[in-house]
């Protein structure tokens, strides 16, 4: 299953945004695990988990809304935009067993979850 490397990313995403109290930080979490568990359903692969890596990766970027984030914060009804919550370009790749992410167009990869 997915569960443990959709809740590594939820929490986080949900550690990356701002001004938010710890109810609707955790609201928020709850709301990441819902839309990312339906958006990777047809798209989980863990005998290959490079395939669908990039319809799994979650962009956070100040200009460009991410679907996955959107559901969310819909999910969440809270009536900011990503562009309120985060002010930091970051990528994250969802896989199975591994949970990466990239700060900005020039920074290095980071394991932020591996199975062992």
């Amino acid at each position: 299953t997915m569960l443990r490397e959709v809740q590594s990313a939820a929490s986080f995403i949900a550690s990356l945004a701002k001004d938010l109290s710890p109810k609707e930080r955790e609201t928020f979490n709850n709301s990441l695990c819902m839309s990312m568990s339906l958006h990777y359903k047809d798209h989980w692969f863990p005998d290959k988990p490079n395939k669908g890596n990039a319809y799994r990766c979650i962009e956070i970027s100040p200009k460009l809304p991410d679907p996955v984030i959107e559901s969310a914060l819909r999910l969440s009804n809270f009536s900011t935009s990503s562009s309120m919550l985060f002010k930091c370009h970051v990528l994250i790749w969802v896989d199975p067993k591994e949970v990466s992410y990239k700060f900005g167009d020039e920074g290095s990869v980071g394991v932020h979850y591996r199975e062992s």
